[in-house]
């Protein structure tokens, strides 16, 4: 593959003039300091960082209309959806339906971080 479709830090191949339809961003989970969207803008999926400090939670929400991936990248975190906890360690993935109560805890063990991808929801509507 040629460099020339790759992009740098933040840029797309539309910002470079290019008229290929395809569009390409990237960003870095350290190019943020704590929680915060990857991506500015607008754009699908939405993906956002989720740092927590241990025994640090998010209240029970949800995401309506959307379908939710949680990826552990490191730590551990206590998730409850709908009621039901679910254990996720580094490496871990879960995916749910936006509809249900959503309330992500780090564990005792140390700070957590996971990558949440908040796309269309998981019937494709």
């Amino acid at each position: 593959m040629s460099d020339d479709h790759r992009t740098d830090d933040r840029t797309t191949d539309t910002d470079r003039g290019a008229t290929d339809p395809a569009r390409v961003e990237r960003a870095a989970l350290s190019d943020l300091d704590g929680t915060g969207r990857l991506f500015d803008g607008e754009g699908e999926p939405d993906v956002v960082r989720l740092r927590l400090d241990a025994g640090e939670s998010v209240p029970p929400h949800a995401h309506p209309g959307r379908g939710v991936v949680f990826f552990v990248v490191e730590g551990g975190f206590e998730v409850t959806v709908a009621g039901d906890t679910w254990s996720a360690e580094t490496g871990d993935c879960l995916r749910f339906d936006g509809e249900q109560e959503v309330s992500p805890a780090a564990t005792d063990d140390g700070p957590a971080t996971a990558l949440v991808v908040l796309g269309l929801g998981l019937d494709g509507h």
